[in-house]
């Protein structure tokens, strides 16, 4: 009988325990909130459970409510650490002094300035009475420049003579003569190679250790510059004039290439009294050899633009010999 009622308490514990299991698991299928398929229901391992909260619309609301009244707080990108980054730009040397820049001025030490104070550089072309005509080397036939002059023009009236004869570009003094022959009153001026733009160098393909020397020929008075000076891009040199082997008054432009540092302190030649020194010098710039001209438009025009009037200086030349 003992063992019998042993067995029996056995039983009803069993029982009593699977019950109370049964009612635990039909409260947390109630708290789903709604019929649940068979195979669905995932058990969430400890891990996962421990760290997700559940979300209720009450919960939802207290977050909500929660961010709004919190500053924004930066993003990742943006946290500023205590070892930034290097960044590209680069670091001002504290012993450098910052300076303003100069305003532009209307003439620069590159700028190129009309040999005729009253003609632009775009319409020089326009005046040209007498093109370049270079004679054989070693020649001192006619024409190593080009002429600049009124007489040419149609509607212009009056002469071209007292206008002013300015510096294409700076430079120094290599010549500044009064009546000579056949130059009359003129003026040399050296430009060292270093002191031109590169566009220049490279049009004129001016060779190093030489110069480009420009002539301006037939001022009307003595020229306005001495031997040696240093002038500026636009500085008056004179006024046009027709001394020395001409009969009307125009601007004769000489542009050479020779060595650097050159001096024409006196030239002269073709008239009596001529000295040895005068007719040295003379030989010296115009058939030595040594200062090659060239087409001063190459200088004065760009290189396309020369190019087209020398057809039209050849047209112009063959008219007037017609």
């Amino acid at each position: 009988m003992l063992l019998a009622a042993l067995a029996e308490m056995e039983r009803l514990f069993r029982m009593g325990f699977i019950g109370i299991l049964l009612v635990i698991l039909s409260l947390m299928l109630a708290g789903c909130g709604g019929p649940v398929q068979a195979g669905s229901i995932i058990t969430p391992s400890p891990e996962i459970a421990s760290s997700t909260p559940a979300t209720t619309p009450a919960l939802m609301a207290i977050l909500h409510r929660t961010a709004a009244s919190e500053p924004t707080r930066p993003s990742a990108t943006t946290v500023p650490t205590d070892n930034p980054p290097p960044t590209s730009t680069p670091s001002p040397d504290p012993t450098a002094t910052i300076s303003p820049s100069p305003p532009p001025s209307e003439i620069t030490p590159f700028s190129l300035c009309t040999p005729v104070a009253t003609i632009p550089l775009d319409l020089l072309t326009r005046y040209i009475s007498d093109p370049y005509r270079p004679p054989p080397p070693g020649s001192d036939e006619r024409h190593e420049g080009v002429d600049f002059s009124y007489y040419h023009m149609p509607g212009v009236v009056g002469s071209i003579e007292g206008v002013t004869v300015q510096s294409v570009l700076p430079g120094r003094v290599a010549s500044a003569v009064a009546d000579s022959f056949p130059y009359g009153n003129f003026v040399i001026v050296e430009t060292q190679r270093e002191s031109l733009p590169e566009e220049i160098i490279e049009r004129l393909k001016i060779p190093l250790g030489q110069s480009l020397y420009l002539a301006y020929v037939h001022l009307l008075k003595t020229p306005l510059v001495s031997l040696g000076q240093e002038v500026v891009g636009c500085q008056q040199l004179g006024q046009v004039g027709a001394t020395g082997n001409t009969d009307a008054p125009h601007l004769h432009f000489e542009t050479r290439l020779g060595p650097a540092g050159g001096q024409f302190p006196v030239m002269k030649a073709f008239v009596t009294g001529v000295t040895a020194e005068e007719r040295q010098y003379y030989i010296l710039w115009r058939t030595s050899g040594l200062y090659n001209h060239f087409d001063p438009m190459l200088l004065l025009a760009p290189i396309y633009k020369a190019t087209q009037d020398a057809i039209k200086y050849e047209a112009m030349e063959a008219t007037r010999q017609n």
